[in-house]
C-alpha cells in the first residue's frame, strides 16, 4: 500500500576538513505525516548518523566511503493503534563527492551500501506498542530480527546537489533524494525528496 505525505527533518553535522580529505559525522531526525490511498493518516520517525570519509582524486572530485545507522519507526492509529511497525539498518558503502568545473556553484554527493546490518518488524507483530513506548523499548525494540544483507537483498543510496553563492558563504542549499528497498518477507521501498538549508559556524 502507497503512503506519502509531508514531513520536516532537524540536522546538525560536524564536518573536519584538510587540504587532502573531509570527515563528517551528521545526525539527523526526520519526522512525516503519511496517508494512504484511503486517507488513513500515521507517522513517520527516523532517527539516524550518518559518518563520512572522503579523499581528494582530482581537484574536483573526491572518493571514499560512508557508514550509517538509521532507524524508520512507523505508527498508523487509524487502522493498528496497538502496533509500531520499522525498519533499521547498519550500513557501509562507497562515496563520492564531484564538483563540475563549468558548474562550480554546484556540488554533487552520492552514496550506495553494498552491506548492511537490517531489522524490520515481522509481518504479524508482537510487540505491543506499551513495550515499545518507554524510553529502553524505543530504541532496542526496532533492533530486533537483525540479518545480514548484501545489495541485492537491500538496497539504500542518497543523491545530493548542493548550491553554493560562492566559496565563501557559510550557507548552501541542499536537494537530496534517499531512496530504500528490502522485498523479503514484504516488500517495503521508501522514496524522499528533501530540500534543505545549511549554515556552517
Amino acid at each position: 500500500m502507497r503512503n506519502h505525505g509531508p514531513g520536516v527533518s532537524f540536522q546538525t553535522q560536524l564536518t573536519r576538513l584538510t587540504p587532502s580529505s573531509e570527515h563528517s559525522f551528521r545526525f539527523e531526525l526526520p519526522i512525516g505525516i503519511l496517508l494512504d490511498p484511503y486517507d488513513y493518516w500515521g507517522i513517520s520517525l527516523k532517527y539516524g548518523i550518518n559518518s563520512q570519509g572522503l579523499w581528494k582524486l582530482q581537484s574536483n572530485m573526491s572518493i571514499g566511503y560512508f557508514a550509517a545507522a538509521n532507524v524508520r519507526n512507523y505508527y498508523y492509529p487509524e487502522w493498528d493503534d496497538s502496533h509500531l511497525y520499522w525498519v533499521s539498518d547498519y550500513s557501509i558503502g562507497p562515496a563520492i563527492k564531484y564538483t563540475a568545473r563549468e558548474f562550480p556553484k554546484l556540488e554533487f554527493y552520492a552514496q550506495a551500501a553494498l552491506i548492511s546490518l537490517v531489522a524490520r518488524s515481522p509481518q504479524h507483530p508482537l510487540s505491543k506498542l506499551d513495550n515499545v513506548v518507554t524510553f529502553k523499548g524505543f530504541f532496542t525494540t526496532p533492533q530486533k530480527n537483525r540479518e545480514w544483507r548484501d545489495i541485492r537483498d537491500f538496497q539504500s543510496a542518497a543523491i545530493s546537489v548542493f548550491y553554493r553563492a560562492n566559496h565563501i558563504s557559510r550557507s548552501l542549499w541542499e536537494y537530496r533524494i534517499e531512496f530504500v528497498r528490502i522485498d523479503d518477507p514484504l516488500q517495503f521501498v521508501e522514496a524522499k525528496h528533501l530540500l534543505g538549508w545549511h549554515y556552517g559556524f
